[in-house]
């Protein structure tokens, strides 16, 4: 981050991924997700000096997607690779930081191939139904810039007997009135 932060012109602001804080190369424990944010520093002359980096912690966004209400439903938070920040069982979470491959594709296989190659800030899909699941997205820039060279993409998964379920009681309803 800091390569990238110091390598931007004057006002140039750097956003990162989200990823796991680290200390000395090491993941901190316990383990904090941050979005860094630098932007580099000049003198009055134009000569850079330094770099400006902020860690911002990014728990409390990630918990947005632990809401018990979900019933069956379940949402997935991807960083732009498709690797879980956010996964129902939390041994997914950041598995990507420790190593490990999984992405959303091996739970919905051809996901990727159905999402716009170009995430733009009012992207937000229909429901797409994939295997046994529908499936809907929306992407989130994590800069003012919305360049979405660095997002996350949030993932709603209802299981298609849920929806088949609840259009049976809509109909059943609607039939009784």
């Amino acid at each position: 981050y800091f390569k990238e932060a110091v390598s931007r012109d004057e006002n140039a602001v750097y956003v990162s991924s989200v990823e796991l804080n680290r200390e000395e190369g090491k993941i901190s424990d316990p383990p904090t997700p941050v979005i860094r944010v630098g932007i580099p520093v000049f003198d009055r002359a134009g000569k850079k000096r330094g770099v400006l980096v902020i860690n911002r912690n990014a728990q409390k966004m990630l918990d947005l997607g632990a809401d018990p209400s979900l019933g069956e439903s379940a949402i997935y938070i991807l960083n732009e690779k498709g690797q879980f920040l956010r996964h129902p069982d939390a041994a997914f979470n950041f598995g990507f930081e420790y190593g490990k491959t999984d992405t959303i594709e091996d739970i919905f296989a051809g996901f990727l191939s159905r999402v716009d190659k170009t995430p733009n800030e009012n992207h937000t899909s229909t429901f797409t139904q994939i295997a046994d699941q529908y499936v809907q997205w929306q992407d989130i820039p994590l800069d003012k810039t919305k360049n979405f060279q660095n997002f996350v993409r949030i993932v709603l998964a209802t299981p298609s007997s849920v929806i088949s379920q609840e259009t049976v009681q809509l109909r059943y309803g609607m039939i009784q009135i």
